[in-house]
């Protein structure tokens, strides 16, 4: 008896044991695609995160707050003139910067404006003093000010700020002209050996991850209820310790063919710019990443299904059809530029968290048959559409559960995994 009972756990120890991810495409095509499917809910590994090793800090005898010698910039950024004064413009989500310096206090001179779309409220930061984070709202009052970012420290200790924009350039555009402390600054975090792209709409920007669906239409879409410093793009960075860039913006799609959203712009035509609004071209050579994540065609899906009430489905027609082939023309030649912008990046081709009918199984035949025919950097993942904040939008724990699917995707897919 006791050895039935022994097989029969030792079997359910296996079951349990059995990775996430499985290999080999749902068309059984033998050419190496591999898919994960929302069905296994990879759960957000948090409790697994190793901790970073301690870096080695010297004293900066001269202090400069534009130099990467002295402040660690995060994110897509630019240095220029903006309202008067020498200035980083940070205005694209979790873009921002990292100091570390033994004072009691840490100041920064910003200028926040408010933003392309009205009355939605003022734009928000994430604030993490040694690995503890709060959020800041910013204030708009057409001028610099002084922000004191962290105060009534051990003057004694090396401590290490960083600065993450919360909210997307729709509500605020950031600048950051100093960096002061009443203290000694001292060398900021080394760049990652892991770089990552992520391109997405209002998902990725962190739309309603704040709120809990009961919210009024009224403040569905208050900027109080959007952080991207939450959602499944930082945690798989943080989990990984890289260093990462958004571009993403809500409402927008990838093909301009399907773009119904009055944004005016698609995906396609902006993500090599430094910001969507901003058509200054991004230089690549400056952060090349090794993993691109694209999590596009939710707001696409919207242009292509029936017209009828309540249906998720498509509605076959001339239209449609061209619509979607246009969407995945626009998909494929994306995919092209950016394998020949960032030559050793594996991109990740992502959908689901919205939608349990989406364009999914498109974009799944679309990697399969670029796999096919050679591109073998390119693969896709399935998301999962769970627990929702505001405006049917992902809450925090629907993004955890997607981080875990995206980290068992680079797992399986690149040899990926926490700090190795």
């Amino acid at each position: 008896m006791k050895k039935i009972v022994y097989i029969i756990l030792s079997l359910i120890l296996l079951l349990t044991l059995t990775p996430f991810y499985a290999c080999g495409g749902g068309s059984g095509d033998n050419y190496g695609q591999t898919t994960i499917t929302p069905k296994q809910k990879a759960v957000y590994p948090v409790n697994q995160r190793e901790e970073r090793p301690v870096q080695v800090k010297t004293e900066i005898s001269e202090f400069d707050a534009f130099s990467e010698d002295c402040v660690k910039w995060l994110g897509r950024n630019k240095t220029g003139e903006y309202y008067g004064e020498t200035a980083v413009a940070l205005t694209n989500v979790a873009s921002g910067f990292s100091v570390s310096f033994k004072g009691s206090r840490l100041t920064v001179r910003i200028y926040s404006t408010a933003g392309a779309v009205a009355n939605i409220g003022n734009g928000y930061i994430r604030v993490y003093v040694d690995g503890e984070s709060r959020r800041v709202e910013l204030t708009t009052n057409n001028a610099y000010y002084d922000l004191v970012v962290a105060k009534n420290l051990d003057a004694a200790e090396i401590h290490t700020v960083k600065v993450l924009k919360a909210t997307e350039e729709d509500f605020s555009r950031l600048y950051v002209s100093g960096i002061s402390t009443d203290g000694a600054f001292y060398t900021p975090d080394l760049a990652s050996d892991l770089k990552i792209d992520f391109y997405g709409d209002s998902i990725t920007a962190g739309f309603g991850i704040l709120g809990h669906g009961d919210e009024t239409a009224l403040t569905q879409t208050s900027s109080s209820l959007w952080d991207g410093t939450l959602t499944y793009a930082a945690l798989v960075s943080d989990y990984l310790d890289a260093d990462f860039n958004t571009v993403c913006k809500q409402g927008i799609a990838l093909s301009s063919a399907c773009d119904t959203n009055l944004v005016g712009f698609s995906m396609k035509e902006v993500y090599q710019n430094y910001s969507v609004y901003d058509d200054t071209p991004w230089d690549y050579s400056k952060y090349q990443p090794d993993i691109i994540v694209i999590n596009l065609g939710t707001n696409d899906y919207s242009s292509l299904i029936g017209t009828s009430a309540g249906t998720t489905i498509f509605n076959p027609n001339a239209e449609t059809d061209a619509k979607l082939n246009a969407f995945l023309e626009d998909y494929t030649a994306m995919i092209s530029d950016l394998h020949i912008k960032c030559p050793k990046a594996k991109i990740l081709c992502c959908l689901g968290m919205m939608n349990a009918a989406s364009l999914y199984s498109e974009i799944e035949n679309m990697v399969n048959g670029l796999r096919k025919n050679g591109a073998d950097y390119v693969y896709s993942v399935e998301l999962f559409t769970g627990k929702l904040g505001a405006f049917g939008h992902p809450s925090v724990s629907s993004n955890e559960v997607n981080a875990g699917i995206v980290l068992e995707a680079l797992s399986a897919y690149c040899g990926i995994n926490a700090r190795n």
